[in-house]
């Protein structure tokens, strides 16, 4: 069994809990995911709250990424590969001699 912790569109913007829909939406962050804290001097401001652009909580097919958490494991490993059959060897086959080219020849001329 798998838990979504979260994802990213196509373009890179982060899922966030609570924005109901699909889609982009812009929303006003304080804090969590979507946001650094940071204004565009790089300094930290107390009780800073800047509207960012976020994706919806629901997956639809621009998704690009799902992140997930394992909350029970299978009884098969994951990312492991599964073994590979060697399939029989098909007996060789034996390359046909090519066909020489015809050499054209010229119409022998006529003595008059």
């Amino acid at each position: 069994e798998f838990e979504i912790t979260g994802g990213s569109d196509f373009a890179g913007f982060p899922m966030k809990k609570g924005v109901k829909g699909f889609g982009r939406k812009k929303v006003l962050l304080s804090k969590g995911v979507g946001f650094s804290g940071k204004t565009r001097w790089k300094k930290k401001k107390k009780g800073l709250r800047v509207k960012k652009t976020v994706c919806g909580e629901t997956i639809y097919p621009k998704i690009t990424q799902i992140n997930l958490k394992i909350l029970k494991e299978g009884s098969e490993a994951l990312g492991e590969e599964a073994p590979k059959e060697e399939a029989p060897k098909a007996e060789e086959k034996k390359e046909a001699p090519k066909p020489e080219p015809k050499k054209e020849e010229k119409p022998a001329e006529e003595k008059k």
